[in-house]
């Protein structure tokens, strides 16, 4: 009897504990979540507010790496936003620069901190990253770099869907740089985005020679799902704002396609007479 009672008593303590454990853990969690949504709001308070709708009635230009911005046309008096690499474009003088990976940020960090646009960075919050592979912390950028670049900081986070008040919510990530990008463009609610170079393969970069690292078929979804989830959000809150995709490869039939003489000269299997052609330097005043 006494060795029962003691055996009864015995996984009631360890039941108590791992109760107890579960609890501390879960409200640990809790604690976590509202430093965190603090954080960002405190943060986005002071970055986003005087970028809203800033851009109405004017045209922004996303100009990211893909192949196809080889063939990108001149939107005249558009405001351009370079992410990673493509502030290295001469073409274009650029408004806005965008980049959150320490290998695309190591390289354009002195022209970044001379160019004189204005320069933001993603960081991660620190809930997201405890959950996910090391292997992914070596892409954050070192804070000593950031500071050499005089950003506006913003956090991130992959979420189920992108918000759309990005002055006390985290911009969207699904893998590429020009998801936030495109986040903010929205913010700004211009009359028409344009999307250059935004491509999701495996076919290189604009730079000729530069090595890319393969996407694997969890990240090309990811890509290509994060600029559904953006359309979604588009519709939603700024129907009005047009979406044009230029030389279209993955994202084709997805926003407005439009291309260029010189990609459908390279590019044979597209019929001339089925799409909309742009021209190199284009007026939309005059189009």
């Amino acid at each position: 009897m006494e060795t029962g009672n003691s055996e009864d008593l015995s996984r009631l303590l360890s039941k108590s504990r791992d109760e107890i454990l579960s609890s501390y853990t879960w409200k640990a969690e809790r604690l976590k979540i509202a430093c965190y949504a603090n954080a960002i709001l405190e943060l986005h308070q002071k970055v986003f507010p005087k970028y809203r709708h800033c851009h109405v009635g004017e045209d922004v230009v996303i100009v990211a790496c893909g192949p196809s911005a080889r063939h990108a046309p001149i939107i005249h008096g558009a405001k351009y936003l370079a992410v990673n690499r493509a502030l290295f474009d001469q073409r274009y003088k650029f408004d806005y620069f965008f980049t959150m990976d320490v290998r695309s940020a190591k390289s354009c960090v002195e022209l970044a901190a001379t160019y004189g646009c204005k320069n933001f960075v993603g960081v991660y919050m620190q809930l997201w990253l405890e959950r996910t592979p090391l292997e992914r912390w070596i892409h954050l950028i070192p804070d000593a770099l950031i500071e050499r670049m005089n950003p506006e900081r913003f956090y991130m986070g992959y979420s189920v869907h992108p918000f759309y008040d990005i002055s006390i919510l985290p911009l969207y990530d699904g893998g590429s740089i020009t998801h936030p990008a495109l986040n903010f463009a929205l913010w700004t609610n211009p009359r028409r985005i344009y999307l250059i170079g935004c491509d999701c393969t495996n076919a290189g970069y604009a730079e000729e020679g530069r090595r890319q690292e393969p996407l694997t078929e969890k990240h090309h979804r990811d890509l290509i799902i994060g600029y559904h989830q953006l359309k979604k959000l588009r519709d939603y809150f700024c129907p009005d704002v047009e979406i044009i995709s230029v030389n279209p490869v993955e994202l084709k039939g997805l926003f407005k396609d439009v291309y260029t003489d010189s990609y459908l000269s390279e590019h044979g299997e597209i019929v001339r007479d089925n799409v909309e052609i742009i021209k190199e330097t284009d007026n939309p005043e005059k189009s």
